[in-house]
């Protein structure tokens, strides 16, 4: 589905908007000499002048998915500000960081568990863990 009155342009995101035609919508009323940075390979297909499409290196469009981290997101922006000269910092410091291999997490604690007897601790600790008689238990095992 697209904005009424809208061309189709067959990518579509939400039940009432257009990528393609509402980025060209917002680019263009953007001042001239504007960057906009794409996180991905491709340029969004617009007809756009006076305003600049930069495509960020391609290893940034991974932190959208496994590289997902509050630090990785940070260092993205800071590419961002890095290549549009806002801040002057070497490449290497906007370099995303590998996740670890294996990790635990729960909602109730501030960052991930990297040892299962470390999360073990603290869930019996932290009030979490309920022992319960064989009585109590619904399951009957």
């Amino acid at each position: 589905m697209t904005r009424p009155n809208y061309p189709l342009t067959g990518i579509t995101y939400g039940p009432t908007y257009d990528a393609p035609t509402d980025f060209e919508t917002i680019a263009k009323q953007m001042k001239q000499g504007s960057k906009i940075f794409i996180l991905g390979t491709q340029k969004p297909p617009c007809n756009i002048t006076g305003v600049e499409i930069v495509n960020l290196p391609p290893q940034y469009g991974q932190v959208v998915n496994y590289l997902l981290s509050k630090e990785n997101l940070k260092r993205t922006l800071l590419e961002v500000l890095r290549q549009f000269n806002a801040i002057f910092i070497s490449q290497n410091e906007t370099k995303l960081q590998q996740p670890t291999e294996d990790f635990l997490y729960h909602p109730d604690f501030q960052r991930t568990f990297q040892e299962k007897n470390e999360y073990i601790r603290w869930y019996n600790e932290s009030g979490h863990f309920k022992r319960r008689s064989a009585l109590d238990r619904s399951d009957n095992i």
